[in-house]
């Protein structure tokens, strides 16, 4: 049989007891702990490697925030469905937390088990909880020894010295604990345009583009000669049409990332500038407590108000959180709780610092994204081909950012775009376009087309496999033909002003905007973009994409990428053509996915009988494929006692499962199968064994 074996009741409760008497008896030494589980992979590389330099132990009252990450359930079906995922109706959140989320006993055990420890829990999701606490509580609790380290910039930090350390009952749920790292800090993606300072002499009559006709902004780029208006680049990425047909991002949510906090009245202000921007701007949402800070506040500027003027009549939600990348899965399932159609994200950190443990976190909060219809949206990096050189200035090795290279993200690039009143169209490759090669990432599905290059392995931890590449595509970034935005950040002493900005921090609000255009006029939402723009899209002339020929990520360093026909490190495919993207999107059928209906049955032999108290009852059942018959062979059944799970067991190779478990008292119980990526979910039908009085 497949696996047989004795079960009892795996009740999380009984797991979260446990777990709470771990401090308890660690403290009394009454007796001895419980034997902990170690989570490779949640230490700094830089750690691990012993290329960090150990200056001394931090306080142990000394205030930290950490982020426990659960595990998926069902996580093979949860990759395979987020693949599938372009163009297809979401699934509710409902399906999600039935299928993929921690049960709401899981979450409640942890809870239980970090309070034991002294950490209070100021934030969670579906998928995660925030903790916060001492230094020293923070070791027991997960056991590791925090040290401060110094980096290569002199800067002192403070990490773990080891990987996390979890009691057996508590690590079988959780896939990391995140944050203790406190050198883990995103870096916005913008540039100033400062060497452009206005001399000539205001226009006048001057007419005024769609969703223009703010004077000073006008004014600015008359001054400089140069940045773009949200009407021109309206004009020059063609969704000027989709905007004057009223498609203009109605009834989509356009969520931004946001590691920092910021003045609401300068977005505020430039919506009121500009005639034609309607849409809604409710309160920010904040992560984890929310940012101290106000240092990149001209990121969300940017951010908010490329997106304002690209998608005027949509809404635009800020989630903000303290900079600590670790808070990123957490502030997505808020997003997608929260019904966020589109999402976009302008910070990152390049892949070497980051512990594979916190990227496969974001892997498994954008694959639910995906899931859940959502498009995410990532600036790829302004540092060209060397990516590191952003957290390590002396950095000169080809290296991208995540999670630009995330497989379930959008990667933004950069160009360089002339266009009216700049002169005619002209687009080639921005030298910052962050774009190269995964170290952590194998080559996507979506990514086995023709042009899209096969990288070589030893680059990413697929060990012979091709690599994932970035960028996907690639928009407006160079900073002297950039945006025109108002924040206070460009400013002195706080005062807000008129600046030109770039960097693919615009790039990314743009293509999110330009995506809800396209979702609201193509009647149906876009969701995970890559399958669509590698399988559906075509460049060149009178296609979907400007396929941008000239120019290179050479910012400074060697070696670097060019650009060239076809898909490029450098810009990906191209520049979104927004009409031709959107009438692609409205005749795009996505490829249905094929699954088997399967029958799962379930029976113990004494089925309409009383059983004495606490006999050992065995119970069985098969799974079968009722479209190509015969048994299916190690697939998980889940058997559902009282409301606990009783027994998990594989089936054998003709279907067969079976475990044994004494009852104790009157149980109502079914068997589950939470389907695969060629097979439908099943539920045998509910039994009840009777004890015998």
């Amino acid at each position: 049989m497949g696996g047989r074996r004795i079960s009892r009741a795996i009740s999380l409760a009984a797991v979260a007891v446990a777990a709470v008497g771990a401090p308890v008896a660690h403290a009394s030494g009454s007796r001895a702990a419980p034997p902990r589980v170690e989570l490779r992979g949640t230490v700094s590389p830089l750690v691990a490697k012993g290329q960090a330099h150990v200056v001394g132990t931090p306080r142990a009252t000394a205030q930290v925030t950490a982020v426990v990450a659960f595990k998926p359930r069902n996580a093979i079906l949860l990759h395979w469905l987020a693949e599938h995922s372009s163009g297809r109706p979401a699934m509710s959140n409902a399906q999600i937390h039935r299928l993929f989320t921690p049960r709401p006993a899981t979450i409640a055990a942890v809870r239980s088990y970090v309070s034991s420890y002294g950490l209070s829990v100021v934030d969670s999701s579906d998928m995660s909880l925030v903790v916060s606490g001492t230094a020293a509580a923070a070791d027991r609790a997960f056991g590791v020894s925090l040290r401060l380290y110094q980096d290569a910039r002199g800067t002192t930090y403070r990490a773990p010295s080891r990987n996390v350390r979890l009691p057996k009952g508590i690590a079988s749920v959780v896939s990391s604990v995140d944050g203790l790292d406190s050198s883990l800090v995103a870096h916005p993606h913008y540039r100033i345009a400062r060497h452009l300072h206005g001399t000539a002499a205001p226009k006048v009559g001057i007419v005024p583009h769609d969703v223009t006709g703010c004077n000073a902004a006008q004014n600015k780029q008359n001054n400089a000669n140069a940045g773009f208006l949200p009407g021109d680049l309206a004009a020059a990425y063609h969704y000027d049409t989709l905007i004057g047909a009223t498609n203009d991002g109605s009834n989509q949510k356009i969520g931004f990332v946001e590691f920092t906090n910021y003045n609401r009245n300068d977005a505020v202000f430039f919506r009121q500038c500009f005639t034609g921007i309607n849409g809604h701007y409710p309160d920010d949402v904040s992560i984890g407590g929310g940012p101290s800070d106000h240092f990149g506040q001209v990121e969300v500027n940017l951010d908010l108000e490329v997106a304002m003027g690209a998608a005027p009549d949509a809404t635009w939600q800020v989630y903000k959180a303290g900079n600590n990348v670790a808070l990123l899965p957490t502030m997505l399932a808020h997003m997608r709780n929260d019904g966020m159609t589109i999402v976009s994200d302008s910070w990152g950190l390049c892949e070497l610092f980051m512990p594979i443990k916190l990227t496969a976190n974001e892997n498994t909060a954008l694959e639910l994204n995906a899931v859940a219809g959502v498009s995410f949206y990532q600036a790829s990096g302004d540092d060209g081909s060397a990516d590191c050189r952003a957290a390590n200035p002396v950095a000169r090795f080809l290296a991208i950012d995540d999670p630009s290279g995330q497989p379930f993200a959008t990667a933004v690039g950069g160009t360089n775009l002339r266009a009216p009143p700049h002169g005619s169209f002209l687009e080639k490759g921005w030298k910052g376009s962050g774009g190269g090669i995964s170290i952590n990432w194998p080559k996507p599905k979506y990514q086995n087309v023709t042009g899209v290059p096969d990288e070589p392995g030893g680059f990413c931890s697929s060990g012979p496999a091709h690599c994932r590449v970035t960028p996907d595509i690639a928009m407006d970034a160079a900073p002297q033909t950039g945006y025109i935005i108002r924040s206070r950040g460009l400013g002195s002493g706080g005062t807000p002003v008129w600046g030109i900005v770039g960097g693919t921090s615009g790039a990314a609000p743009l293509a999110a905007a330009i995506t809800a255009d396209a979702n609201e006029s193509a009647g149906q939402n876009l969701g995970f973009a890559n399958p669509f723009i590698y399988k559906t899209l075509v460049g060149g002339s009178g296609g979907d994409f400007n396929d941008v020929l000239t120019g290179s990520n050479a910012n400074g360093t060697a070696p670097f990428f060019s650009a060239h026909m076809g898909w490029d490190h450098v810009t990906g495919w191209g520049s979104l053509i927004g009409t031709n993207f959107a009438n692609a999107l409205a005749t795009y059928v996505a490829t249905p996915p094929v699954f088997h209906h399967t029958k799962l049955t379930g029976t113990h032999p004494l089925n309409n009988k009383r059983v004495t108290r606490g006999k050992l009852v065995d119970f069985t059942g098969r799974l079968t494929d009722k479209d190509a018959g015969g048994g299916i062979a190690n697939r998980q059944i889940i058997v559902i006692g009282n409301g606990n799970i009783i027994g998990v067991d594989r089936t054998s190779s003709n279907g067969v499962w079976e475990i044994k478990f004494k009852v104790k008292k009157r149980l109502s119980w079914h068997a589950t199968f939470m389907g695969s990526d060629t097979q439908r979910p099943a539920f045998s039908p509910t039994h009840t064994v009777r004890i015998r009085h």
